[in-house]
Order: structure tokens, then sequence, then C-alpha cells
């Protein structure tokens, strides 16, 4: 939240008011009678099916395949995991252009699935939230603390210098779901979000789902070889395999997004 302030002050967050300039409503989370809009609208006739039906329907059938798929594609190695979020947007994309190319997407609503969304976002920040364990924090509070200090210099680093010169549009929202996800888990990051991006118009997290899929092999590296690797002994090898991703991150920087005129800050 303090980072929030900082970046509210200097004039980064583009959709976020701050608590002094909201309206009672906005105070208490509410929406004036005259700014209520419909939920969604009707696009079948109620004699036939009831609209919310289909995409209710629809979203259980997508939330089935994101599960069954992720289960399938972490199968093949036991430290390999698959997110069902990563499987989830894929599955919805893919049902998207089925319906764009049939002609069904015309009697398909936005704002129900874009309200799905927000419940099942809401559910995940709770149960995000509530899964952390405070008994293993409290008995390695030392350690803990030794690494929180320099995890939070070290995310500071990559959210103000490193997004803007990376991320390209819209690089505070990038960078502050990255934070709540480097700091902590995917809920928070999207907890974070919706404090700056209440109406999701920046498309983070479908960036984050597609970026997901080829940032998962480091995400793998990271997680399983890199630990296995220092406990056998093999430091220098993975630190210097480490640095060599890094050097390839920050070549492609240099001498592609700069390039493209993709600096943010320039």
């Amino acid at each position: 939240m303090i980072i929030l302030q900082v970046a509210l002050k200097l004039g980064l967050i583009k959709r976020f008011n701050s608590f002094q300039k909201m309206n009672d409503h906005e105070r208490k989370g509410l929406i004036e009678e005259g700014e209520q809009r419909w939920a969604m609208k009707s696009t079948m006739s109620s004699l036939s099916v009831d609209s919310f039906a289909i995409h209710a329907a629809l979203v259980v059938v997508v939330t089935a395949f994101s599960y069954v798929a992720a289960d399938f594609l972490s199968s093949f190695h036991d430290k390999v995991q698959i997110p069902t979020f990563v499987t989830g947007f894929l599955g919805g994309m893919f049902m998207r252009m089925v319906a764009q190319r049939t002609g069904a997407s015309q009697y398909l609503c936005d704002g129900a699935f874009n309200h799905a969304s927000g419940i099942s976002t809401d559910y995940l920040i709770v149960f995000g939230i509530s899964a952390i364990k405070i008994t293993v924090l409290v008995q390695y509070l030392l350690p803990m603390t030794l690494l929180a200090i320099g995890g939070i210099c070290f995310t500071l680093f990559l959210i103000f210098w490193v997004a803007p010169r990376i991320l390209g549009d819209n690089w505070f929202e990038k960078g502050i779901f990255s934070w709540g996800w480097l700091t902590g888990t995917v809920a928070m990051g999207i907890a974070l979000l919706r404090i700056v991006d209440p109406n999701m118009k920046s498309k983070v997290l479908d960036d984050y789902a597609i970026a997901y899929v080829p940032g998962s092999i480091t995400d793998i590296f990271i997680i399983s070889l890199m630990p296995i690797a220092m406990y056998s002994g093999y430091h220098w090898e993975a630190l210097a395999v480490g640095l060599t991703y890094i050097a390839f991150v920050l070549f492609v920087w240099r001498f592609v997004f700069q390039k493209s005129g993709q600096l943010v800050t320039e």
C-alpha cells in the first residue's frame, strides 16, 4: 500500500482515485443508483433456455477443461506442475475463437463473463491469503526476515527500474501485479491489481496467462532444478546458468525492445 501511495503521488496510476477524492458510495464500495448498470443482457429467448444458464454452462465447461488439461500436462513429470489458470485461459480463448468463427459470439454477453471472472478473482484472493501458514512463518522468523529484506530490495528494483524499461504500456499495473506474486502468491498480485485497475482494462491477467506458458520453463528450472543442483554441490554451475539467463534477457531487452521503440522511459 505504501508503493501505491507513492505511485499515486508520482502520477503512475491512471485508473485509481485516492480515498479523499472518492464519494460516499465509492468509499463504501457501492454504486449510486443513477450509475448502476445491468450485469448482463438477455441474448436468448427464455422460452427455450435462460441466457444466464448458457453462460454459466460455458464457464463450467472451460473450468472442467482447465483442470483436466492441467492434470494431463502435469502427469508427464513429477517436477512439472501446470497451473489451471493457464489452461483455463487457453481453453477460454479457444472457445471464444470457435464462437467467433461460427457466429455464436453475437449471442454471448461479455458482461456475464466479466462478472464470472470477478467472482472467481474475489474467491481466489480470499483462499490464497488464507492458505498462508502462520505457524511456519513464526518457526522460521529470522531467516525469512533476512530473505524478506533482500527480496523486497530486489523486487523494488524490478518494479521501478526494470518494469518501465521492459513491460511497455501499463507498466505499473504489470509491475504491481508482479510485486504481489513475487512476494506472495498470484492471489495477492490480483488483489493489488484490482486496487489500481478495478475494471481490468489493462489486460494484465491476459498478458500473464500468455506469458506464463513459455515462462513456466524458467520457473521449472528455478524452483525444482536449481535447488537440486545447489544441494548436489554444483554451486558454480548453477550460478553460471542463472547469470547466463539474466545476460540473455538483458541482451533481448537492449537489442530488441529498445530498437522497436517500446522503451517507456525515453
